[in-house]
């Protein structure tokens, strides 16, 4: 079943292979100018102490590779239950409908993990941040494990919502949590003594301190990758049972 969802996602991508190419090339850039630059100018001294293109790095990557994830999920588990193409095709695959909501956060994790090695290899190149070969292979669990906290937070939006519009409100709530409030670009230590001890403590702004703690200081935090893991399993867990309320109302 997960090699029918991934040719599947193949064919998808590869009829639109051009404007995918074309948004990693453009979406990189594009971020880099927006805020990337202006950050750079306006944080004058880290609280890390270190070069501004390695911290802001790993969360660049992190917001391009949610931005290309949207659409991916959006579109089979909201634009298809709603209007009613998504049963249909259940019905003749031999699995159980929770099942398949575990292979296609599978599927989605393997293109999302094609995307994040494009992403880091386009802005290696346009931030240069001086990363070792060790750097990069340290970062890539625990972007990994963000994107699947992030891919199990859009599966819920998709299955609880109905109305396109409420959706697209959400979508954008969710992006800006993304790039504002998980640590992915600014530092906890900049908001609200509450708000930023609220913020820290939601299990994406651990899996940011735990990235650059481990990327910065050589120290991981493996309570806290265990937490992260557990957490992504009962979450995806939970959307299987959801899911298939869904499907059989």
């Amino acid at each position: 079943m997960i090699s029918t969802l991934l040719i599947r996602r193949f064919w998808i991508i590869k009829n639109r292979f051009f404007t995918t190419l074309g948004l990693l090339l453009i979406l990189p850039i594009f971020l880099n100018v927006i805020i990337n630059l202006p950050f750079k100018r306006l944080v004058v001294n880290p609280l890390w102490n270190i070069p501004h293109e390695q911290w802001i790095y790993p969360g660049l990557t992190i917001i391009v590779v949610v931005m290309m994830m949207i659409p991916s999920v959006s579109r089979d588990l909201f634009d298809l239950r709603i209007h009613k193409k998504l049963l249909p095709a259940l019905t003749l695959t031999p699995i159980s409908k929770s099942v398949y909501l575990y292979i296609f956060l599978l599927t989605v994790l393997i293109e999302t993990l094609i995307y994040t090695i494009l992403v880091m290899t386009v802005y290696s190149i346009i931030i240069a941040p001086g990363f070792g070969a060790l750097d990069y292979l340290l970062m890539f669990p625990f972007i990994l494990l963000f994107i699947a906290l992030g891919a199990n937070i859009l599966i819920t939006l998709s299955l609880i919502v109905n109305k396109t519009t409420l959706y697209n409100l959400l979508m954008l709530t969710f992006f800006l949590f993304i790039v504002f409030a998980s640590g992915t670009i600014i530092e906890f230590e900049y908001f609200p003594e509450v708000i930023g001890n609220i913020l820290r403590y939601l299990p994406t702004g651990q899996i940011m301190q735990s990235l650059r703690m481990a990327l910065f200081s050589g120290v991981i935090n493996w309570l806290i990758l265990l937490s992260a893991l557990v957490t992504i399993i009962l979450w995806a867990f939970l959307n299987g049972i959801l899911f298939k309320k869904r499907l059989t109302k």
